[in-house]
């Protein structure tokens, strides 16, 4: 199998390229020629490549956090907001995606759902690296006028 640690993007694209040729089905391959894409700084290229990896592995998660990351980095949040619940629905136990959802709601000004999330994900995972900086976030939007979205999130 290509690594994308020790190979230059292109070198690694090719390799990817040439275990899809091999074997067509292989979703691992598929999402490291999608990675590999990122590396490349080719975001549109990786976004189909992960974009068709869902449509024909719908339960192959990793597509689905690779595609609604990228969406983030484009502020594309509503969009992303729907993968990261879609990733709900395939795995509730990951609870990397109620700070996801936190953060999407958060930049889509849905304050008092954002808040919410983040405390989902301070629940579930309290010794996260990150829970000092979400849990300062959420403090701060108890002070910031609630701002409900109205959605049926988990």
């Amino acid at each position: 199998m290509c690594q994308l640690k020790n190979e230059k993007p292109c070198c690694a694209i090719k390799c990817f390229i040439r275990s899809i040729e091999i074997d067509p089905e292989n979703p691992e391959a598929i999402y490291h020629l999608g990675l590999a894409h990122e590396q490349a700084e080719e975001e549109d290229m990786a976004m189909m490549i992960y974009q068709k990896l869902i449509e024909n592995t719908p339960t192959y998660l990793n597509a689905y956090i690779r595609k609604s990351s990228l969406l983030m980095k484009m502020e594309l949040y509503r969009q992303a907001l729907g993968l990261y619940l879609e990733i709900l629905k395939i795995n509730p136990n990951y609870t990397q995606a109620y700070s996801d959802i936190g953060l999407c709601l958060d930049k889509l000004g849905k304050h008092t759902d954002a808040k919410r999330y983040y405390r989902k994900f301070l629940a579930s995972r309290p010794d996260d690296e990150n829970a000092n900086l979400i849990l300062k976030r959420a403090e701060k939007l108890r002070k910031i006028s609630p701002k409900s979205s109205n959605l049926s999130l988990v």
